[in-house]
């Protein structure tokens, strides 16, 4: 007969095993999920694509052309899947992959600061964030950032030199794989060295920051250099050698990034605001709130914000909560029934995002739309015609698509909606080398008429499209 001790090990047990088994279990099962609707309708976005290209040219040995001042850690992981005969296709299943692994790897820090079955409800609310259900489905950089972002902060958190550096090498791939995340690693950063106060934990975070780099630096000594002169002339002095995204991103208010928080966390917002006093007061989980501020108030000076960035922001909203939710429970005289009003919260907060994504189109190209794949190689084969290998190309939208099927750099031409021919032309002269064809499609709002009326572009063809209607490409002729 079971003994009253027995019964309560066993209870001891289930409460010590079944938060992480539920965490890894529901990071799979939502990983799986994703995977099936990145599968069934494969979506690459703008800036996937670019990516994917990148990643070909570090693969053919050469410095990317296109968007060169985007970070090289996603180009050169989509490049060794070329190398290894994995196509476009296989692409969309990186990014749920790594942010389910992101998920997990929240468990395995929060669990270091609160109760496991806290910790496990934070990768519930990461992983069931509106913006990272959305743009899990697609290539993009922020799954693999918070994933080196949430594995250098548990090894860094370790107060042993060989984690230190690990954790250290982990925030240094971070950054090279999404820049602005220098706003959350610095910081973080500057406060394991003060709060250690040891020069052997300086000694570690320099050691594993330069890791990742000294590849580079050892075999190209002026990589670094060349890098920072090529970005500094392309967006200080205007060489560009890059074709630039169109201007569709609406000014927002600085408030945006707070604005979004109030809106879709609900009642979690208390929690994470309570979380957030938490950390400062107790210095417990501080991490999190230097996590929080310097990328909140960084992204809103940012004249670009959009919804996406809160990506990466998912994990340390995340963290507050259960930060949040365990300073409650310390504190509060009915702790049971203030867990089960925060799993009920929780639950909330799931249900309410996963019906805001339900709602949402899709951004981007949808490799199965056969009309447009149809489109692209049908262009992509006539500027293929009409130009050699080294040469580049000018077209209205969706160049990074059109660079892909052509296997030519095509660079944005803007040219819709255009009054003024000379304007055009000088748009045409400041890149380098020189366009060899300009594609116009009056299904974006190409203004042919005035088009065909300047003497630098000769009209060579006009092709049928599935999706575009007429695409009109001209051969240029400017010196």
């Amino acid at each position: 007969m079971e003994t009253r001790g027995e019964r309560f090990c066993l209870v001891s047990r289930l409460e010590t095993v079944f938060p992480r088994t539920f965490a890894i279990s529901f990071a799979t099962v939502w990983t799986a999920w994703k995977l099936l609707v990145a599968l069934a309708s494969p979506l690459i976005s703008w800036d996937g694509m670019v990516y994917w290209l990148n990643g070909q040219s570090y693969l053919q040995g050469r410095y990317p052309v296109y968007e060169f001042f985007r970070p090289p850690v996603l180009p050169l992981f989509l490049g060794l899947t070329q190398a290894l005969g994995l196509g476009l296709w296989t692409s969309v299943i990186w990014h749920p992959i790594v942010t389910g692994a992101s998920g997990i790897m929240l468990f395995l820090v929060l669990r270091l600061y609160a109760r496991e079955w806290l910790a496990a409800a934070g990768t519930v609310v990461f992983l069931t964030t509106s913006i990272v259900q959305f743009w899990s489905v697609t290539i993009l950089t922020h799954g693999f950032a918070t994933l080196f972002l949430l594995t250098g902060a548990y090894f860094i958190t370790k107060s042993t030199f060989k984690n230190e550096v690990i954790g250290a090498t982990f925030l240094s791939v971070a950054f090279f794989t999404r820049y602005p995340l220098g706003l959350v690693i610095l910081p973080f950063a500057a406060w394991v060295a003060i709060r250690r106060r040891r020069l052997v934990d300086v000694d570690a975070l320099v050691i594993g920051g330069l890791l990742p780099v000294a590849p580079f630096v050892l075999s190209q000594p002026s990589f670094l250099l060349d890098t920072v002169n090529e970005i500094f002339a392309a967006e200080v002095l205007g060489q560009k050698s890059v074709f630039v995204a169109s201007n569709s991103v609406l000014a927002t208010s600085p408030s945006f990034y707070l604005a979004w928080l109030g809106q879709h966390l609900g009642p979690l917002f208390i929690v994470l605001t309570i979380g957030l006093l938490a950390a400062i007061r107790t210095k417990n989980g501080l991490v999190f709130a230097l996590w929080f501020f310097p990328y909140v108030v960084g992204f809103s000076l940012l004249s670009n914000r959009q919804d996406r960035f809160v990506f990466e922001l998912a994990p340390a909203l995340a963290a507050l909560v259960v930060l949040g939710a365990e300073h409650l429970l310390r504190n509060m005289s009915h702790p049971k029934i203030v867990g089960m009003t925060l799993l009920l919260v929780v639950g909330y907060f799931a249900v309410n995002e996963t019906l805001t994504v339900a709602s949402q189109a899709p951004i981007g190209f949808q490799l199965n739309d056969t009309q447009l794949s149809s489109t692209f190689q049908i262009v992509g084969r006539e500027i293929q015609t009409h130009t050699n290998a080294s040469d580049i190309v000018v077209a209205e939208n969706d160049v990074p698509w059109l660079s892909y099927y052509s296997s030519r750099y095509v660079y944005l031409s803007r040219t819709s909606q255009v009054t003024d021919g000379l304007a055009v032309e000088n748009y045409l002269r400041s890149l380098h080398p020189f366009p060899t064809l300009l594609v116009a499609m009056p299904f974006y709002g190409s203004n042919i008429a005035l088009l065909k009326s300047q003497t630098y572009l000769g009209l060579v063809e006009i092709v049928n499209t599935p999706a575009w209607g007429q695409v009109y490409i001209f051969r240029v002729s400017v010196s």
